[in-house]
């Protein structure tokens, strides 16, 4: 059992080719399912591995992983349909690669790096799975409000901002910590 979160993990990794397949078509009802069970085995995972504390380093580097290969693939997919705008998809990718960028030189400055996710991280990558399902939601026909879309659209401009620059602050205030801690 200890190993469940990295199997949701991996099992969230294999549905990013069927996601996208999906999605390609157009077959948005289809799509619709199998995003939001991805996105249950991202919330599940987390939940067992810290209420049962089933954590491992794989599951560390795999989960975020996981996530921005998913909310990547879906995020380009869903641009150049032109059902989300090429400037958020932009957008998302630069806040990734901007964290992914980060993390590489912090391992680079201090010679170390342990992956914690921040509460802004987490509710970015929140936003982004409820606005992309939204999206898909809309695009299987199903009544979503306009209003609401843009709503999420605009927490997730937000929160990649506010959640990149409170990496970029964290990584920088720990390096200097532990640099003057080594002296």
């Amino acid at each position: 059992m200890r190993q469940l979160p990295n199997v949701l993990t991996l099992i969230r990794i294999c549905l990013v080719v069927p996601v996208a397949w999906e999605l390609q078509a157009e077959h948005y009802r289809n799509a619709i399912g199998l995003f939001l069970i991805a996105g249950m085995t991202d919330a599940l995972d987390g939940f067992l591995a810290r209420r049962f504390d089933w954590r491992s380093r794989f599951g560390a580097m795999a989960d975020p992983l996981a996530d921005k290969l998913l909310l990547v693939t879906t995020f380009v997919i869903l641009a150049l349909s032109g059902k989300v705008p090429m400037w958020l998809m932009w957008l998302a990718l630069a806040r990734d690669l901007w964290i992914i960028t980060g993390t590489l030189m912090y391992r680079l400055w201090t010679g170390h790096f342990e992956i914690q996710p921040s509460l802004w991280g987490k509710l970015s990558t929140f936003f982004q799975i409820a606005y992309l399902a939204s999206i898909i939601v809309q695009g299987a026909g199903l009544p979503l409000s306009d209003v609401w879309i843009r709503v999420l659209m605009w927490a997730v401009t937000a929160l990649a901002g506010v959640s990149a620059l409170d990496y970029t602050l964290r990584w920088w205030i720990r390096g200097r910590r532990e640099k003057e801690a080594a002296r």
